[in-house]
């Protein structure tokens, strides 16, 4: 089989790959050099160790559980991280600064871009509303949006107390959103007000009583 690429050893330096795979070097008998393979199959050999050394190479916020992995035959009923816990969206935003966090683009071209700080007080502002509806962990907060900044907020809020978000987009019909939406009971529905779709636009606020 032909190789139709290959990363330049710039690229491969420079890759978050190799930066742990001497991460791990220096605490386990293991040399980095550049294959996949070997690191993959240190991985499968050393599992408890590689996910212990993965938390703690990518600095996860949260609290690390028991580091032995409960193994089955079946793939479905391996507990890989028995009794870690970490927030999503602690971790998602644990960049506080100006530079770009998320860009959208619409198919008119119209562009927006929303900086770690801006995109961390607009969850907070959400959260901190999420909280005066008594939304806790365990509730549904479901989303009828397309696929804008908003959304990812409103996504970000809601794991950041522990709920569990659903959404659909904006050209599913009404009979879609209730089949969807009525099997999880969501306490909260954020909307948008409109989506463009072929340079049409379609009003959503008419479907939603």
């Amino acid at each position: 089989m032909k190789k139709l690429w290959e990363a330049s050893k710039n690229i491969k330096i420079n890759s978050n790959l190799y930066k742990f795979e001497k991460f791990i070097s220096k605490n386990y008998n293991f040399d980095p050099s550049f294959n996949y393979e070997k690191i993959l199959n240190w991985s499968i050999k050393n599992s408890s160790i590689f996910w212990h050394e993965l938390w703690k190479f990518f600095k996860v916020k949260g609290l690390e559980g028991n580091k032995k992995i409960n193994r089955s035959n079946k793939f479905y009923k391996n507990n890989f991280l028995p009794n870690y816990k970490l927030n999503f969206t602690e971790n998602i935003l644990s960049k506080n600064d100006n530079t770009k966090a998320i860009t959208f683009i619409s198919e008119n071209g119209y562009k927006e871009v929303r900086t770690w700080n801006q995109l961390t007080n607009n969850v907070n502002k959400l959260n901190q509303l999420l909280k005066k509806l008594k939304i806790k962990k365990g509730d549904r907060v479901a989303g009828y949006m397309p696929n804008i900044i908003e959304t990812i907020e409103s996504f970000l809020a809601t794991s950041s107390l522990g709920g569990i978000w659903s959404s659909c987009s904006p050209d599913f019909g009404v009979n879609g959103v209730i089949e969807r939406f009525s099997q999880i009971k969501p306490k909260i529905l954020f909307v948008t007000d409109r989506y463009y779709y072929n340079g049409k636009e379609i009003n959503i606020l008419d479907r939603i009583p």
